[in-house]
């Protein structure tokens, strides 16, 4: 654990067995969001792990499992953190709050 507490992205390489134990994974996240790449599958899915990975890193909303994809809670957590985000969440876009806070978070990067 302490080798995830120091770099997130240690998960990588961890063996498969370890990259479904939910503890683990949470740590790696809080410390770099990206770790979720190396998440198991269930842990991409669980909506816990990916909030706290985004809220790390927005664009770690990339390897969310699809259930957690149509996730608007999800969705405007990861722009609020990064607007780049917006590209894997596109399809949410429609929904009036998900493209407010795409623009609030687009102005807010933009103002000096």
């Amino acid at each position: 654990m302490a080798a995830v507490k120091i770099n997130g992205l240690n998960t990588k390489y961890l063996d498969k067995k370890f990259r479904n134990d939910k503890e683990l994974i949470m740590e790696a996240v809080k410390e770099n969001g990206n770790a979720l790449e190396f998440a198991s599958k269930a842990l991409k899915a669980n909506r816990e792990v990916v909030l706290l990975a985004v809220e790390n890193k927005g664009k770690a909303f990339r390897f969310a499992a699809q259930e957690v994809n149509n996730d608007k809670e999800v969705a405007i957590c990861a722009l609020k953190q990064d607007f780049d985000a917006i590209d894997y969440c596109i399809s949410l876009l429609k929904d009036r709050e998900v493209a407010k806070t795409a623009c609030e978070t687009l102005f807010k990067k933009e103002d000096p």
